[in-house]
């Protein structure tokens, strides 16, 4: 700002309302003096060094023409910076850091200047807004613990550079575990999968170990960029039968906290006994069924059974643990029903001997020709069975579903 005084000759007494001419720099300004005299005008210097000044008073009918000349020394504006952000910061996420950059004698903002952060080996620039606030974004990958942030604004021809640092305290990644598992086969190795994210904002936590635990068998897998890992797990044969606790471990680092999940699984011996689910009436969890009997077909109400009395429940052939198979074919129809997904000669029987929890296939179509009786597996669930067996007869009641694409079996 620029400020010329108008006074008497005589006394030296403030001549107001009186028009100012103001030539800098290539400029020409006007300004009105105020009451105590004074004149004044802003104006935006083209670049620091000594510049001259010429004023001139025009006059009036009661003022004569005055005029003066100065030389302005021009110098660049002093800054400050001052860091806004967090001052605790987490591994792992993608972080805001905030600065403003202002004048340092009128505190006012300063607006598109750019301004640098550096931490660690990571610099981001931007430039400020209106109100002298600059915001940048990073990944942030440093260790656990006190990390130096520097930031800058390097000057220009009218402003003068400003630099600011701020120590930040980064602490370990919080981590959260979501895992399900619903039903295991003991004694065959099946695939178990978690998904570890950060605790807070779900960002997927990559290239950690988890390790799954069921039944006393342990398998370990490395997450992804989703955050997924997946291994694959054999129960032994002797795990408890039944509901048992199976969880997953991430065991923690220097760069993320530790954390644990479980769930409620059934254990099951996985078996080739058949049910029959073709009957009008669906089948249903808590359900009372027959699984292997010398009249097991006296369960059969309806549907596409083509066997008559000569399938006791076994179904010999069945690849274990059983998966579904042909669950829309039929034995006169289109899916033609054949013997590969299980088979058994007609009248063949075998031991009832089972564990509590096993599992059994559910067949809705089931056929014979020349002595071998065939069926599909449309869905298989898990049966805790009865604990005697009264003339190889096998009764139990239906606890979960494995598998059932087709929803046959009501929960």
């Amino acid at each position: 700002m620029l400020e010329a005084l108008l006074v008497t000759n005589t006394d030296h007494a403030p001549v107001p309302d009186q028009a100012i001419n103001f030539q800098f720099d290539s400029q020409t300004l006007r300004a009105t003096t105020a009451s105590d005299g004074i004149a004044r005008v802003t104006v935006t210097p083209s670049a620091v060094g000594s510049r001259p000044l010429t004023l001139t008073f025009q006059g009036t009918a009661a003022w004569k023409t005055s005029a003066a000349t100065a030389t302005v020394m021009i110098q660049r504006v002093a800054t400050t910076i001052a860091y806004t952000g967090p001052q605790q910061i987490v591994f792992g996420r993608n972080t805001s850091f905030t600065a403003m950059l202002t004048a340092i004698r009128t505190s006012s903002p300063i607006a598109n200047a750019p301004v640098s952060f550096l931490l660690d080996d990571q610099t981001r620039s931007a430039f400020t807004s209106a109100d002298g606030s600059v915001t940048v974004s990073m990944p942030l990958m440093l260790a656990p613990g006190s990390a130096h942030l520097s930031i800058a604004f390097a000057g220009d021809a009218l402003l003068a550079p400003a630099s600011s640092s701020a120590d930040v305290l980064v602490q370990p990644q919080p981590s959260a575990m979501t895992f399900t598992a619903r039903v295991l086969a003991v004694g065959y190795p099946q695939t178990m999968t978690a998904t570890l994210r950060d605790a807070v904002v779900g960002s997927p936590i990559v290239g950690k170990a988890l390790t799954f635990a069921a039944g006393g068998a342990y398998a370990s897998g490395i997450t992804d960029v989703t955050g997924t890992a997946t291994a694959v797990i054999s129960v032994p044969t002797d795990a408890p039968l039944g509901p048992n606790e199976v969880s997953v471990l991430f065991a923690g680092d220097a760069y993320v906290l530790s954390s644990r999940a479980s769930s409620v699984a059934v254990q099951y011996e996985p078996t080739s006994f058949v049910i029959w689910g073709g009957n009008s009436r669906p089948l249903a969890i808590g359900q009372t069924i027959t699984f292997f009997a010398p009249d097991w077909s006296r369960q059969v109400t309806g549907g596409d059974y083509r066997a008559a009395a000569e399938f006791k429940g076994f179904a010999a052939t069945a690849v274990l643990p059983a998966q579904p198979c042909q669950m829309n074919s039929r034995t006169n129809g289109d899916p033609r029903l054949d013997s590969s997904c299980w088979s058994v000669k007609a009248g063949e029987s075998r031991t009832a001997r089972t564990g509590t929890y096993v599992g059994v296939i559910v067949s809705t179509s089931i056929g014979k020709d020349q002595g071998t009786i065939y069926g599909n597996v449309a869905a298989t669930v898990i049966v805790e069975a009865d604990g005697s067996i009264n003339g190889n007869v096998r009764t139990g009641t239906i606890r979960a579903v494995i598998e059932d694409p087709f929803s046959i079996v009501f929960p």
